[in-house]
């Protein structure tokens, strides 16, 4: 295998890894702002929906 399909390999590695990383991260974010809304509609219930 040469120097360049290597490269291409490890790139293709990284771009999948930073996708995973992302993907975990907008998740975390989501689950985070569901913790707070949900906080919001326990202690004011008018913002219930």
């Amino acid at each position: 295998m040469n120097s360049t399909n290597q490269a291409e390999k490890r790139l293709k590695l990284l771009q999948i890894h930073s996708a995973v990383d992302i993907a975990f991260s907008v998740l975390s974010i989501r689950g985070l702002l569901a913790d707070e809304r949900d906080k919001i509609r326990h202690h004011h219930p008018k913002f219930a929906c």
